[in-house]
């Protein structure tokens, strides 16, 4: 048995080593910082209370399926987006109208909306655009609020907009 040692380091000794120690990268996302922002289009979908989503697990809390293009597979990484979280504004609904009765939130990501058959999620990479002219999309969950949320009072289920990753 070896004898019990106390390191005991003076203050300056303490912040220089802790100053030299690497840091922490922010929370990424397919290569995403905090504080991204990409224009978007946004719909809804049911069926997402479950904790059968591509990131296995639900929360109760505002919750979003995203592109492909964001989530990472069309990158080669998988879950990549799992667990991050987005500020969303809608703008205009569909039409390019100015969006009345809309509402910004913050969604955490659970869900892949796949590219293969859908056209709202198929962007080549985070330059292209899907079939409505936005770099990415957010399926919002119905089942937790999220869309009402978002949609609010507008009368729509189909807005453009802006998304910027933030920590959660």
């Amino acid at each position: 048995m070896f004898p019990k040692a106390t390191l005991l380091l003076s203050a300056s000794t303490y912040v220089a080593l802790a100053a030299s120690l690497p840091k922490a990268e922010p929370q990424q996302a397919g290569g995403l910082a905090n504080g991204f922002t990409i224009s978007t289009s946004f719909t809804q979908y049911g069926g997402c209370n479950t904790n059968t989503v591509a990131c296995g697990s639900f929360e109760q809390r505002f919750q979003a399926a995203i592109s492909e293009n964001l989530y990472g597979q069309s990158n080669g990484f998988s879950q990549q987006a799992c667990g991050t979280c987005w500020a969303l504004t809608p703008t205009h609904d569909m039409n390019g109208q100015p969006l009345s009765g809309g509402h910004s939130i913050t969604v955490k990501v659970n869900n892949l909306c796949p590219a293969q058959d859908n056209e709202k999620c198929s962007q080549p990479g985070l330059q292209g655009t899907n079939s409505l002219g936005m770099n990415a999309h957010f399926d919002l969950c119905a089942d937790d609020g999220a869309a009402g949320a978002l949609f609010g009072s507008s009368g729509t289920q189909l807005a453009s907009g802006t998304a910027t990753k933030v920590a959660c």
